[in-house]
């Protein structure tokens, strides 16, 4: 599943930078929610297998920064489905879904 990010994301220069495009690739259409410092958000699990040798290599630089880990340990966490990397849905607008939401819901 596809998702454009969007302009009014926070974090929408540093995904730029990280991905090259607005467009990113989803693990799946359903969000989960996370709490976390900024309290109980709706997140997508991003599909870190749909990224280019390039991409992957600037988000383990990006989030080696942002989580304070090393490289090793970045690239570990991205491998593992329990963990891996989200993306805000407030952030992201899914393609090919009417309205931009799943029909089902994620309420």
């Amino acid at each position: 599943m596809k998702a454009q990010i969007l302009p009014t994301a926070p974090a929408y220069a540093s995904w730029i930078d990280v991905f090259g495009t607005d467009t990113v690739e989803l693990a799946s259409p359903v969000a989960r929610h996370v709490t976390g410092p900024m309290g109980t958000r709706a997140v997508y699990q991003l599909d870190t297998t749909a990224l280019s040798v390039r991409q992957r290599q600037r988000l383990v630089l990006f989030l080696t920064s942002f989580w304070h880990e090393n490289a090793d340990a970045v690239a570990e966490r991205l491998d593992d489905p329990e963990q891996g990397i989200v993306i805000d849905s407030a952030d992201v607008l899914l393609k090919g879904v009417a309205g931009g939401e799943p029909p089902w819901g994620m309420n």
